[in-house]
């Protein structure tokens, strides 16, 4: 593809490619600087924007706190929030609820805080990160210009993007500062230690400034919440799209599920296959 100033980026489509950059010798290709420029002033500089060996050491302190396992105890979580959701919308199918969800999911699983976006008429967080994730032609603008002028320059200059940024990133790193600090007392005074939450697991390795920590805290946030709402969106469109499908996955659910009060385990969701297969077909077609 012809590109800016000379430069001429190449668009990846195959999948071994792919899997070569993304996975198997990713250290090798690292992330352009005017990305990394963009998106570190809004969720600083995180396990997603380092590279080399600072990102080696930051995956090797977090990873653990993603375990599977550590994903599976927060199943009933995710039901429980689905519920509310479920209840939204039968009061107004038209609510942009579903970064809302993601929200109130990641909010407990990350920091142990249930923003309640779901329920609550306004909530200052999901609008900042409505606002900061909005898909405006002037923000694709503002993201290009990262890639052709040094980023000290383009933050004097008079652009509403700047002003933007700088907002919703001084809110949302204000709010990670106040529930670190909340987090660190409640340890200090001899809170539950085998709480479930990142941020606990973060705070007690004490291999991080309470800087960075509120940098990772932005990031789980961010894109945590986001690519999942995004997958939400997809698969249901995608069911929209294929009436058959959404047929089939129905009978399954009802099948496995047949009284709303149901337990539900990881055994049970892991068990119908037609419902991971639609879940990973979707993520595919993404």
């Amino acid at each position: 593809m012809p590109g800016a100033v000379g430069l001429s980026p190449i668009l990846v489509a195959g999948p071994d490619a792919l899997r070569d950059i993304l996975n198997t010798n990713s250290y090798d290709f690292q992330k352009p600087w005017g990305v990394r420029a963009f998106l570190g002033r809004a969720i600083g500089w995180d396990l997603i924007m380092s590279e080399g060996a600072e990102h080696k050491y930051q995956k090797k302190i977090l990873t653990p706190a993603f375990h599977f396992r550590r994903i599976r105890e927060l199943y009933n979580l995710m039901w429980e929030k689905t519920d509310i959701l479920l209840e939204e919308l039968e009061k107004d199918v038209a609510k942009k609820s579903r970064r809302k969800l993601t929200l109130d999911i990641i909010g407990p699983t990350a920091m142990g805080r249930d923003f309640k976006s779901l329920t609550a008429e306004r909530n200052d967080v999901a609008d900042a990160f409505i606002e900061l994730l909005r898909p405006e032609f002037s923000r694709l603008v503002f993201l290009g210009m990262h890639f052709m002028i040094p980023e000290w320059l383009i933050r004097v200059l008079p652009f509403k993007e700047n002003k933007v940024l700088n907002e919703i990133g001084t809110f949302l790193r204000g709010v990670c500062r106040d529930i670190i600090e909340q987090k660190k007392f409640a340890l200090q005074e001899g809170g539950d230690l085998s709480e479930h939450d990142v941020l606990s697991r973060i705070i007690q390795t004490g291999d991080f400034t309470d800087a960075e920590v509120g940098d990772q805290m932005l990031t789980f946030l961010a894109a945590g919440h986001e690519t999942t709402a995004s997958a939400l969106t997809w698969t249901c469109y995608l069911c929209a799209k294929y009436p058959e499908t959404q047929r089939k996955l129905r009978a399954e659910i009802h099948e496995a599920i047949p009284a709303h009060d149901a337990a539900i385990t990881s055994d049970l969701l892991e068990g119908m296959p037609y419902l991971n297969g639609v879940c990973e077909e979707t993520l595919r077609h993404q």
